[in-house]
C-alpha cells in the first residue's frame, strides 16, 4: 500500500438516498417557553478530505483508492441510478444504466438515449438542441457517478495529479486529482469535459454534488437512488415498442423490476474462482479472502463479484470470482491457490428478501430445490450463496448480516 494511506473500518451499507437528506431539530411546541436569550449559532466547519500524497502512489493502485476513498459503501451500486440534474430553475430527472442507456424526463418532454441514438418519447419531433441537451445530461450524470473509474480497464500517470483512465471500451479520459487528495477534480475525454467544484460528504463518502460541464454549463447533480432496476423494455426504443406500449416514466428511485424474490433462469458468463476452505467465521474469512483479492488485483485480473460460498463433499468452501480482463494477461496463478473453471451457461438465481443471511441462505436454497423439481431439471454443481458484503473492507457489521441482498444460485444443464 502505497504511502499516507490508511484503512478504515466499513459502516453498514445505507440506500444511496440517504445522502440527500439533512436531519433538522425542532422545539416541542407543546413546552412550557422560557424567556432565554437568543443563541449565538455557530458555523459548523466544511469537512475537508483527507490529505494523501498521490505521487508515492501506483498508477495500477489509483483507481481502486479513488473509488474506496470516494464510494466505498457505494461500489457496485451506481451503474444503475435515478437523478436530478438542477440548473438554477431548469431541473430535468435521468434514470440511466450508465454509460449509454438513459431516459430523461423534462418539463418540455420525454426522451431516451440509447444504442448512441437519441429519440423523443412523445409525439413531438426530436431537434438537434434537445438531442445535444440529452447527450450533455448523460454525461452529467456519468460524470458525477465516477463512471469511467467504475469502468476502467488500466491507468497510467501523466503527472502527480494527472492520470490517463482507458475503460473498457477503449476510450482514454484524462483524470486530475485535486491537490493532495484523492477526490477529482477533472475528467476529460474529447469534447466531453466535467470538473467538480463541490462534494457532498458523508463519514466514508464523497459524492459529487456539483460541477461544470462542457457544453451545458454549471449543474447541481442529486442521486435520488442507486442499484435501480428496471425491465429491459423501459428502455427500449419506440421503433421497438408495441403500440400504445410506452412505459411512463416512474417516480425517482421507483424499481419497475425489483430482484427476482422467486427462482428465474439467467444466463451466467464463464468465470473463474480461487477456491479456498471456508473458515467458517468472518474475520477469519476476511483473512483468507484479502491475500487473494489483493493478489487478482496486482495481476490485473477482475474481480467478478462478491465472495461465494457452498458445501461439498461434506466440507465447506469460499470462492473468490474472477475473470482475465480484455488485453491483460492471464492469471499466473500462485503456489498453493486451487483454480475452478466455470464455463458460460445457465442458471437458476433467486434473492431472498427476507430475515437475515442465514435465514435468506436457507429460503433461497430451498426455493432452488423445489423449482429444479418443478421443472425436472438438474443441477451442474452445488448451491451458492452469495451475499454482498465486501471482505475485503473488513468483517461485516452486525447490521450487514441482518437483511443482507443474497444471491441464492445454481448452475443447471
Amino acid at each position: 500500500m502505497a504511502q499516507g494511506l490508511r484503512s478504515r473500518p466499513v459502516d453498514a451499507l445505507v440506500p444511496l438516498a440517504c445522502l440527500t437528506l439533512l436531519a433538522a431539530c425542532a422545539d416541542d411546541p407543546t413546552a412550557p417557553r422560557q424567556q432565554t436569550a437568543p443563541r449565538q449559532q455557530t458555523a459548523q466547519p466544511k469537512p475537508e478530505p483527507r490529505a494523501v500524497d498521490v505521487a508515492a502512489i501506483a498508477a495500477d493502485e489509483l483507481v481502486e483508492l479513488v473509488l474506496d476513498e470516494c464510494h466505498r459503501r457505494l461500489r457496485d451500486r451506481m451503474q444503475r441510478v435515478t437523478a436530478t440534474v438542477a440548473q438554477g430553475d431548469d431541473r430535468s430527472t435521468v434514470f440511466a444504466v450508465l454509460p449509454d442507456r438513459v431516459r430523461v424526463q423534462r418539463p418540455d418532454g420525454r426522451f431516451l438515449l440509447r444504442d448512441g441514438g437519441v429519440h423523443r418519447l412523445d409525439e413531438q419531433a426530436l431537434d438537434e438542441q434537445d438531442e445535444r441537451r440529452v447527450r450533455q445530461l448523460a454525461f452529467a450524470v456519468d460524470a458525477a457517478a465516477f463512471g469511467p473509474l467504475h469502468r476502467a480497464a488500466s491507468c497510467a500517470r501523466v503527472d502527480d495529479v494527472t492520470f490517463d483512465v482507458t475503460t473498457r471500451d477503449g476510450a482514454t479520459w484524462r483524470l486530475r486529482l485535486r491537490d493532495g487528495t484523492l477526490l477529482p477534480a477533472e475528467l476529460r475525454c474529447g469534447e466531453r469535459a466535467a470538473t467538480f467544484v463541490d462534494y457532498r460528504c458523508t463519514n466514508d463518502t464523497w459524492v459529487a454534488r456539483a460541477l461544470d460541464v462542457m457544453g451545458l454549463g454549471h449543474v447541481d447533480v442529486t442521486f435520488d437512488s442507486a442499484d435501480v432496476t428496471w425491465s429491459d423494455e423501459f428502455f427500449a426504443p419506440p421503433s421497438a415498442r408495441a403500440p400504445g406500449g410506452d412505459l411512463r416514466m416512474t417516480a425517482p428511485g421507483a424499481q419497475v423490476d425489483a430482484k427476482n424474490t422467486t427462482p428465474k433462469r439467467e444466463r451466467r458468463e464463464a468465470t473463474r474462482y480461487v477456491v479456498l476452505p471456508d473458515p467458517g467465521d468472518w474475520p477469519a474469512r476476511v483473512d483468507a479472502y484479502r491475500p487473494v483479492y489483493t493478489e487478482l488485483l496486482r495481476q490485473r485480473q477482475k474481480i467478478a463479484g462478491f465472495a461465494l460460498f457452498w458445501r461439498q463433499d461434506g466440507a465447506a468452501w469460499l470462492g473468490v470470482p474472477f475473470r482475465q480482463r480484455p488485453g491483460e494477461a492471464a492469471l499466473d496463478v500462485p503456489d498453493g491457490w486451487t483454480i475452478r473453471d466455470e464455463p458460460a451457461g445457465f442458471e437458476l438465481n433467486v434473492h431472498p428478501a427476507d430475515g437475515d443471511l442465514a435465514a435468506r441462505a436457507a429460503a433461497g436454497e430451498r426455493a432452488l430445490r423445489e423449482e429444479l423439481q418443478r421443472r425436472g431439471l438438474t443441477a451442474k454443481g452445488p448451491i451458492t450463496t452469495q451475499p454482498w458484503l465486501h471482505l475485503h473492507r473488513g468483517a461485516p457489521s452486525a447490521d450487514d448480516l441482518a437483511a443482507p441482498t443474497v444471491c441464492v444460485a445454481v448452475a443447471i444443464e
